[in-house]
C-alpha cells in the first residue's frame, strides 16, 4: 500500500512538472515571435507585404501590416497601406504616398471597430516624415485619444499607435 501511495504521488508530481514545462515553452515561443512596437520597421527596399506582431506599452497584443500598393507610375513614387490592428478593439489605417524617401500625400483612412465606437477622426500629413490618423475611441464610459502614426527615415517606414 505504501508503494502504491508513493507511486501515485510520484505520478502527480511528474504530471505537474510536465504541464508547467509545456506551459513555459509555449510562453517562451509566443514571446519570441512578438516584438516591442518601437523595434518594428518596414523595409521599402524589400517591399511587398510585411507583418509584425507587437505588444503595446499598455500590454495589449497588436498586429501591424504594411503593404506596398501596386502602381503604374514611376518606381520612385510608391504608395503604402499601413494597418494597425489592436486585438479585440479596432483595426485602423491609411495610405501614404512616398517620393524620394518623403511622405507627399495621405489618403483613404479607415477604421473597423470591434468594441465601442470612434469619433472625431482626422487624417493629417504632419510633415514630409510623419503622418497621423487620430480619433477618439469610446468603450462604455471610457474615452481615449488614439490612432495610427507612420514615420519614415531613409528607406524605413515605421507604424505605431498614438
Amino acid at each position: 500500500m505504501k508503494k502504491l501511495k508513493k507511486g501515485i504521488i510520484l505520478l502527480i508530481v511528474l504530471t505537474v512538472i510536465m504541464y508547467n514545462a509545456e506551459s513555459l515553452t509555449a510562453k517562451a515561443a509566443e514571446s519570441s515571435l512578438q516584438q516591442e512596437e518601437k523595434d518594428i520597421s518596414y523595409d521599402m527596399i524589400k517591399g511587398g507585404i510585411q507583418e509584425f506582431d507587437v505588444i503595446t506599452a499598455g500590454g495589449k497584443k497588436a498586429h501591424i501590416t504594411i503593404t506596398e500598393v501596386s502602381s503604374v507610375t514611376k518606381v520612385a513614387d510608391n504608395t503604402y497601406q499601413v494597418k494597425y490592428d489592436l486585438k479585440g478593439s479596432w483595426l485602423a489605417g491609411f495610405n501614404v504616398k512616398v517620393s524620394n524617401n518623403s511622405f507627399v500625400n495621405v489618403s483613404n483612412p479607415f477604421c473597423i471597430v470591434r468594441l465601442g465606437y470612434i469619433s472625431n477622426t482626422k487624417l493629417i500629413l504632419n510633415s514630409d516624415k510623419k503622418a497621423t490618423y487620430s480619433f477618439n475611441y469610446h468603450t462604455g464610459a471610457a474615452t481615449s485619444y488614439t490612432g495610427v502614426r507612420a514615420t519614415i527615415s531613409g528607406t524605413t517606414l515605421k507604424v505605431n499607435i498614438l
